[in-house]
């Protein structure tokens, strides 16, 4: 069983709108006892994800009893609940029917209110998307305004990325375009990296859409446990 309850519908909307800017009609929602989180698949190269994770602190109430996989289409479910909350409705409950094959919501105005209004969907069972654990000891912290300069100025929809203990450098070997970040310079943060450890990966520059929100602040990177993949992690400071 997967449910949880928000006391107010806008901070909801607030998280699902920035997925929005990609227009994907559906979306993958996984549910475990620590995390929420709403994936949906970049055409890009190289293949990417792009997930938003909440962690169930910041539901009123969070239930999951194991791992739950489904796709679902997320633009109606967006207008759904923004049609919700312009007719009133602040609060909301969400179900993963047993069966798994639809969601339920239910919508009510004001807390004495004792009918809940209650709209339902189609969602598919599917495989977990796996992309490795992510390895916490090691990192690097990006400004994003300089990192949003430094994809502007790439221009590119991937780069090669190459991560020491002093600097980061992303190039784009087919342009002959490179720009490097020092972590001496201060122009980056780099921790858990030992001397003469390298990584080297290739990441995808599309989601220039998601850099662009006014809600974060800095780029956080991050390997995998067996360093073959490069997560690029943006906290969006959400919070009711």
């Amino acid at each position: 069983m997967l449910n949880f309850m928000l006391d107010s519908l806008e901070p909801f909307i607030d998280a699902i709108s920035i997925l929005q800017r990609f227009d994907h009609d559906t979306a993958d929602l996984e549910g475990s006892p620590t995390m929420f989180s709403i994936i949906i698949s970049l055409a890009s190269s190289p293949p990417s994800l792009l997930a938003l994770q909440i962690m169930p602190q910041f539901f009123s109430h969070f239930s999951c009893d194991q791992l739950h996989y489904v796709n679902v289409p997320i633009a109606e479910v967006a207008t759904i609940i923004s049609n919700m909350e312009r007719d009133g409705f602040y609060s909301f409950v969400f179900f993963l029917l047993a069966n798994q094959e639809r969601i339920a919501f239910a919508f009510k105005r004001h807390s004495q209110q004792r009918r809940w209004d209650t709209r339902q969907l189609k969602s598919e069972p599917l495989e977990p998307k796996k992309v490795g654990e992510i390895d916490y000891s090691s990192f690097v912290s990006i400004d994003l305004e300089e990192f949003r300069s430094s994809v502007i100025t790439l221009c590119a929809g991937r780069a090669l990325v190459t991560i020491t203990n002093s600097e980061i450098s992303f190039d784009v070997p087919y342009i002959n375009r490179e720009i490097i970040l020092s972590k001496e310079k201060r122009e980056c943060i780099i921790g858990g990296f030992e001397e003469g450890e390298k990584v080297i990966s290739e990441i995808t520059l599309f989601p220039i859409k998601l850099l662009n929100s006014s809600r974060l602040k800095r780029l956080w990177i991050f390997k995998t446990n067996d360093s073959s993949v490069i997560i690029l992690v943006a906290p969006t400071g959400l919070w009711q």
